[in-house]
């Protein structure tokens, strides 16, 4: 049983997440089945622009304040 946040989410167990390969930033959908039940598919994104695949791979992890003192060498 899992618990929803108050924004909505909920996490994904580990076992689901390997078996389905899903990785931080994977796309997924949830579909509802003729059954009423809800399935979680991991979404394959086949002519995704190569630089919006590694674009999570720049984000910095300071802010703007931080890396621009960093920048100035402001130490």
């Amino acid at each position: 049983m899992m618990k929803i946040t108050t924004q909505g989410q909920v996490t994904i167990p580990a076992n689901i997440r390997k078996s389905l390969s899903l990785n931080p930033g994977d796309r997924v959908n949830f579909v509802k089945n003729d059954r009423g039940e809800v399935v979680l598919q991991k979404v394959q994104i086949e002519n995704a622009d190569p630089v919006d695949k590694v674009a999570d791979e720049f984000k910095l992890s300071m802010g703007a304040d931080e890396l621009l003192k960093l920048l100035r060498d402001d130490n």
